[in-house]
């Protein structure tokens, strides 16, 4: 996961650096995944959930598919309610959220995830060393 260094850019560069991030449910299991966030928004836990949620990927999300069973219980252990979680999860408010995410990401012409775009450019390789270097360019830029 990208998410350790995407945190680091962000410590580093406060007032420089904004990130947006936008659901792509590429993988099994990741439209559930954003049920639980969507629900954790309303709630107004987002932050601590989503950094629960991705600082656990290797536990909840394998190669064997999603466990989305560790992912609520990460998620309650972040201040999520699960009982009124998953009834918001099934409102037809966050299925629409997800369907225009989807549109929005294959728009943008998004076809894996993690992706990244420095200002509203893709980054045409995902390394960990690529995005360092063009956050740090894009800084000096400033």
């Amino acid at each position: 996961t990208h998410y350790p260094l995407v945190k680091s850019i962000m410590q580093r560069y406060p007032d420089q650096v904004r990130l947006v991030s936008r659901y792509a449910a590429f993988h099994q299991g990741a439209k559930g995944a954003i049920k639980i966030l969507e629900s954790a928004r309303l709630q107004g836990v987002f932050e601590p959930v989503l950094a629960s949620l991705l600082a656990s990927q290797a536990t909840w999300n394998t190669q064997g598919g999603a466990d989305l069973a560790k992912a609520w219980q990460i998620a309650t252990q972040s201040g999520l309610d699960m009982k009124s979680a998953k009834r918001d999860a099934a409102q037809p408010m966050i299925n629409d959220r997800l369907d225009q995410e989807t549109r929005d990401v294959l728009a943008a012409g998004m076809r894996q995830a993690p992706m990244f775009f420095i200002n509203g450019r893709p980054l045409p390789k995902v390394s960990q060393q690529q995005l360092i270097d063009q956050v740090r360019a894009e800084v000096m830029e400033l």
